[in-house]
């Protein structure tokens, strides 16, 4: 019984390991207490999405952004009225092809946030694009009219006026590290 319990100690012991080198390193921010996590799928939803995410992006200047978009219909001017920093900004207008770009944008690594309007209904795509964030520590951003129904998404937001937030889902790989 005792040799049992031993392994069970070594067993445990090798998990809290690999564990500790697959923490998620966590974003805070004024908008959500728990934070936004590095290197997930975050889709936010609701009238005020850009509103937003503009306002969680001043919190962190440091962080370079890609900002993908089908058309661009974004004014960069508008963003530096809302006191980001543009230096660390990438607009990329994809057309209709906005899967390979975007892809692109993540695998290079370059990228602490990137955003996209949510195009993607195709489970193989999410997934792509999961575990392409997971890799780079990437965050992607998606915007969307409504929520998706996608394992591959780990947080949900409903922006709602006055940039108050309704979380609709919030999970996280495994432990969670705020820098």
């Amino acid at each position: 019984m005792t040799e049992k319990r031993i392994q069970l100690a070594e067993l445990r012991e090798q998990i809290g390991a690999l564990l500790s080198h697959s923490t998620q390193e966590i974003l805070s921010s004024s908008l959500l207490p728990a934070g936004i996590p590095r290197g997930a799928l975050v889709e936010l939803t609701g009238h005020t999405r850009v509103e937003w995410l503009l306002a969680f992006l001043r919190e962190h200047q440091e962080l370079r952004v890609c900002w993908l978009e089908e058309k661009f219909n974004l004014f960069p001017t508008a963003l530096k009225q809302r006191g980001c920093n543009l230096e660390n900004f990438l607009f990329v207008e994809a057309g209709e092809t906005i899967f390979s770009p975007l892809r692109k944008a993540i695998r290079s690594q370059v990228f602490d946030i990137v955003v996209s309007p949510s195009l993607f209904d195709d489970v193989r795509a999410l997934k792509t694009l999961q575990l392409l964030s997971e890799k780079a520590n990437s965050t992607l951003f998606l915007l969307a009219q409504k929520p998706m129904h996608a394992w591959q998404i780990s947080v949900q937001l409903e922006c709602l006026n006055d940039l108050q937030t309704r979380v609709l889902k919030f999970k996280t790989r495994h432990e969670v590290s705020t820098p």
